[in-house]
């Protein structure tokens, strides 16, 4: 951890080492997310199928879950900073959702019949929605987590799928829309810039 504007770093986090203690990483780390409600309280997965969570207060990891294995940037909180996304590079259990407090899996999203092991997801602010992608079929979607559906995708891209970004919203509201589109949240989704292979693209799905 770094201090931006002295340009210093404050702490690294390790683990104890202790034999039968899990408290740290013992393999490569591939993302790590702040609490949004929290300056102290963070978490990250990667290469060792486990999810710490920190508290720079405390030495090491002060709680974990296990089986999400990490290969890129698939962790998120939600806004109010309780539940936690992952989005992991294995064959099942690709997009899981995770109560903070008791480290608990809350719900597993299988959201169509085209299995992605994922390396990259973030949860779309002020909706119900996410974003997510990863190998294999090397497909970019957006995921409506409460219905457990592909609201929209992106197929047979040229590479996988190994990071983005949200950008803005550019587009103003549509009148006379039909029913479906006045219940679907895609036109909240802001611009997504994605890495695919040796391209970068940019998508507006609303």
């Amino acid at each position: 951890m770094y201090d931006e504007e002295a340009q210093t770093q404050e702490r690294a986090f390790y683990s104890s080492k202790q034999r039968n203690v899990l408290d740290g990483h013992t393999s490569r780390i591939f993302a790590c997310a702040f609490n949004p409600k929290s300056h102290h309280e963070l978490i990250s997965g990667g290469w060792d199928d486990i999810v710490f969570c920190w508290d720079d207060r405390q030495p090491f990891a002060t709680k974990y879950f296990e089986g999400v294995h990490m290969c890129g940037e698939g962790l998120d909180f939600d806004k109010p900073g309780r539940e936690i996304l992952t989005c992991s590079w294995q064959e099942r259990d690709c997009i899981q959702i995770w109560d903070y407090g008791s480290c608990k899996l809350i719900n597993t999203i299988v959201p169509d019949k085209h299995a992605s092991k994922l390396y990259c997801g973030r949860l779309v602010p002020q909706t119900n929605l996410m974003v997510c992608g990863g190998s294999d079929s090397n497909i970019l979607r957006v995921v409506d987590v409460n219905m457990k559906v592909t609201e929209c995708c992106i197929r047979n891209n040229p590479g996988d799928i190994y990071a983005f970004d949200f950008g803005t919203v550019r587009r103003k509201p549509r009148k006379g829309t039909s029913s479906y589109k006045k219940l679907s949240e895609l036109g909240s989704v802001p611009r997504v810039a994605f890495v695919t292979g040796k391209r970068l693209e940019t998508v507006d799905f609303g």
